[in-house]
Formats: structure tokens, sequence, C-alpha cells
């Protein structure tokens, strides 16, 4: 596993998805007939009443489970309450799994389904979710630890593209004007902002969208951890390529074909003409003026 105790193991993971997913998670050590697992949890869900994710770590093989607790009955419930934009993330998180080799097992109602979409509409009575992946067993120590939070960040990604949300008028929840809430990917056309506790609709598109494209910017490729360091650890922002105000109606967003990461000066430049540049066409603009002639003035 690595070099660390289960505890700090589960506490070191819990603080790097948090960072990642923008949400608060707790480290947790679970006795099954197996014996001691370490693992995570949405810390914000009560005790109990939420999801549990466990880690299993071996020579060959990193494994994420994700269990609904002994009370999560209530939740479980608002989770079969799936909407289309639910399907378009967890499909969109699932297909870049799917390619990145990682395999995604999903049981619900004591069936294998590739998809939630895949159920015909019923109560679901249990649910569980494995992502998990082989490896070399000559795998290095920090290469095991970037595989195990990646895989980790997937199985939690993809449950929180099931949980439940309720409506909340956007004048109670954000101050500030259309146009910058929507550069800030707050709304997804509605004027309202969709949140259980802190979860925000606009959250489950942003993780799924960093899933998918990673934490280097679109458009000039800068990766803030790379430059910063633990400092900019979980920073990059999310751009819709379609602007809200533009869209005939409220819709489902792919986060694969709908939204790209990009850093602050990218994102910042692509909405200074209205309608947004493209960011081919600001990646253009880029090349253009790193050439030599670009900077002599006349």
């Amino acid at each position: 596993m690595s070099s660390l105790s289960e505890d700090n193991y589960g506490q070191k993971i819990a603080q790097e998805l948090s960072k990642r997913l923008d949400l608060n998670f707790e480290p947790i050590l679970v006795e099954v007939s197996g014996g001691t697992f370490t693992g995570f949890r949405f810390s914000e869900l009560p005790r109990l009443n939420g999801v549990s994710f466990l880690i299993t770590n071996t020579p060959s093989r990193i494994q994420v489970e994700a269990q609904l607790e002994s009370y999560a009955g209530e939740l479980l419930s608002d989770m079969s309450v799936a909407e289309e934009n639910d399907f378009y993330v967890w499909e969109s998180i699932q297909e870049e799994a799917n390619h990145g080799n990682f395999d995604v097992l999903l049981e619900i109602n004591g069936h294998y389904v590739t998809s939630p979409r895949d159920l015909e509409k019923s109560s679901w009575m249990d649910f569980s979710l494995e992502v998990r992946q082989r490896i070399s067993r000559n795998c290095d120590p920090f290469q095991r630890w970037e595989k195990t939070l990646q895989i980790a960040e997937i199985c939690a990604s993809l449950v929180m593209s099931l949980l439940p949300l309720e409506a909340v008028d956007l004048k109670d929840g954000f101050s500030g004007s259309e146009e910058i809430i929507e550069a800030l990917g707050e709304v997804e056309g509605e004027k309202t902002i969709r949140k259980i506790n802190s979860y925000e609709r606009s959250k489950k598109n942003r993780n799924a969208c960093i899933t998918i494209y990673g934490w280097s910017c679109f458009v000039c490729s800068i990766n803030f951890r790379t430059m910063y360091g633990e400092r900019g650890m979980g920073y990059i922002e999310v751009h819709h390529r379609e602007p809200v105000s533009l869209m005939k109606e409220p819709r489902a967003l792919s986060p694969k074909r709908d939204l790209i990461p990009v850093c602050s000066n990218c994102h910042r430049m692509l909405h200074r003409t209205w309608p947004p540049a493209t960011p081919e066409q600001l990646k253009e603009v880029i090349i253009d003026a790193s050439k030599p002639e670009a900077g002599h003035v006349k």
C-alpha cells in the first residue's frame, strides 16, 4: 500500500479528494469479515446515513468500492430518481474511465448494469459500485499512490452524479451579474442553483469535466499544481463551450462535449468578446502572440 499507516493513509486520501472535488471527505476505518479496511466518506452526510468508500490495495490490483451505510435507505431512494443530466454526468465519467482501462462495476437490485439509465424506473433496494484496475507488481510507491487517488476520484465522482438535489432560488444562493455567474459555471440553463447541502449541480458537471480532461488548462496547458505546488492543488475553472444565455432552453449538459477546464487567465480572455471566443480560437491567438514578429512595435 504505502509506508503510511492505515489511519494516515485514509486521512491523506480524504484531504486530497476534498481539494480535487471541492467537497468535504473524512477518513474511515471499517471492520468487515475480511479484516480492517481504510477508506473515506462524504463528511456532510450524517454518519450511517451516507456512502462509504473502501480501498483495497494489493500487489497487483487497486480497488475502491462504494457502499451505502446501514441507515441510508432514504438516500438510496432519492438516488434512484435520476435525471437526464445525472445520466450524462455518469456516462461521461464512465466512458473516460473505460478508455483509461479502469473497470467500473455497478450493481443495483442484484443486477450488474452499465449505467443507471439501463434500469427500468423502480425502487432501488441495494446499490454497490466498484472501480478497479490491475497494476504491475513492480509499480513504485508514488505511482501506486497516484493511481489509488485517481480510482478514488472516479468512484466518488460517479456516486456524486447520483446525489439528490433540491431547487434553491438563485437570489438566495448567489449574488452577482448573470455574466459572472455564467463565467463561474454556476447556472446551467435555469435561474436556480440546485443543491443538497453544499452539493451543487454545477459541481457534478465540474467534477466530471475535470475527471475527464484533467487539471491542466485546455487552452494554454498550465497546471496550477505544477506551477504552485500544493497551493495550486485542486484549482482550475470550468468553461461552458456554449454560453448559458445563448441556450434556447434549459437542457442537460455533457461534461465531455459541453465543458472544458481552463485557467483563470484564459477564462477571462474567452469572455472578452461576445459571444465568447472558442477555445480553439484562443489557442491560435496564443500561438500568434508567441511569434517573434508579434512582439515588435513598428
